[in-house]
């Protein structure tokens, strides 16, 4: 009896880790073969690098009911490390392989159109501007013509002092996560000959990099975000940071939140719209441990040791705009949430309606009917009354 009240009890304690979450809501899930360790979003579907289980291609058009439709082999002898998109075409990064060019026009079925070798193991690829830039581990970056995706060229390479895992290009330079020799800014506005200009240690393996220009993002392992100031390219300085509870290997940005695949801390949300102080807005903790993350408007799609999950981010991503306008106007939604339509009251005259990404999606008449249009999607909008008054109204619409 006590083995089995011990057993219950350690089911219990799991399921408990398992669900952990905060303003995230899990929304499907799909088992896959392999360890999902990077994942990109093509034409309502997304791709999970699966290491020696290739590509696997999952339809993710019904965000709750995720499954797979296909899968990709690795190239030869390698292993499906990494995975970059730019329009139709996918870029894959196949480790001791080089790097491989897909056309996912009907992702179930991609045609590999091109392939070209790299000097070192391919870790991970970012595009831009018709430039592939790829980590290559022992060998730092490589830069590869793809104006013609049928036939990328090799332009240049230039080596880092560490492993070099990922990169992420911005318009006249390119971050780059060196493990633990932190990050490197290289000069690419002359592509054949790279120049790096700065750099910054990081305490742990910077495992992944995004950028805005102003601010490098690092997914800096036990260390959770690290924000770097590299507004003066030859002397990045950290402005922030934030600590995760697990190991930050994977991270992605839209708009002013980053979100990081942090293993055993499942997902986190991390608002950055002040860089010297990030806060965290939401977390999903998983069954699996997370390692690659892609944000597509409200939804979340992760992949780890054991398949995807699409998650619904709309409120972790409004809770920011909640904080700063305040839900004390005189608006009145009824019902709310709601289905199919809701009536606005208590102010007279136009009303605005914005979804969670500050885009305008309807304007009505107060007091009236707000019934919205089929291809609205359910999720968290922001009701004003821009002549009326300051503050915003939310409302939650659930098809």
């Amino acid at each position: 009896m006590r083995t089995i009240s011990i057993y219950l009890i350690l089911i219990l304690a799991f399921s408990i880790i398992a669900t952990e979450s905060h303003n995230i809501t899990l929304l499907g899930e799909v088992n896959l073969l392999g360890s999902g360790e990077d994942i990109v979003f093509v034409n309502d579907h997304a791709l999970v690098a699966s290491m020696s289980y290739g590509i696997r291609i999952v339809d993710v058009s019904d965000p709750s009911t995720p499954f797979e439709v296909a899968w990709h082999p690795p190239a030869g002898m390698g292993y499906v490390t990494g995975l970059g998109c730019n329009g139709n075409f996918v870029y894959v990064t196949d480790y001791n392989e080089g790097m491989r060019i897909l056309d996912a026009t009907w992702p179930m079925a991609p045609g590999e159109i091109s392939d070209i070798s790299t000097a070192g193991y391919s870790l991970n690829v970012q595009v831009r501007d018709n430039l592939a830039f790829v980590a290559q581990y022992e060998s730092g970056i490589a830069i590869i013509d793809v104006m013609n995706p049928t036939f990328p060229e090799n332009v240049s390479s230039l080596d880092m002092p560490g492993l070099t895992k990922d990169v992420s290009p911005g318009e006249d330079y390119c971050y780059v996560a060196d493990d633990m020799s932190g990050i490197r800014v290289v000069d690419i506005t002359m592509p054949d000959v790279p120049i790096e200009v700065g750099s910054f240690d990081t305490p742990d393996h910077a495992n992944a990099i995004a950028n805005d220009s102003t601010y490098a993002y690092v997914a800096n392992g036990i260390f959770g975000l690290k924000i770097i100031d590299c507004s003066e390219p030859s002397s990045p300085t950290e402005i922030g940071s934030f600590n995760t509870p697990g190991d930050a290997v994977d991270i992605f940005k839209q708009g002013n939140f980053i979100f990081i695949a942090d293993k055993s801390g499942g997902v986190r949300v991390i608002d950055v719209s002040n860089p010297a102080l990030p806060s965290e807005e939401g977390y999903y903790i998983s069954d699996q441990e997370i390692k690659g993350v892609w944000v597509e408007g409200d939804i979340c799609y992760a992949s780890g040791d054991s398949g995807l999950i699409t998650l619904d981010i709309s409120l972790a991503t409004a809770s920011i705009l909640e904080q700063k306008l305040p839900d004390n106007n005189s608006l009145v939604i009824l019902p709310n949430p709601f289905n199919s339509g809701c009536s606005i009251s208590g102010l007279d005259g136009k009303v605005e309606i914005y979804n969670t990404m500050g885009k305008k999606v309807a304007t009505i008449e107060s007091p009236g009917l707000w019934t919205p249009v089929a291809s609205l999607e359910s999720g968290v909008y922001f009701l004003h009354a821009p002549n009326l008054s300051s503050e915003f109204k939310k409302a939650i619409y659930l098809k």
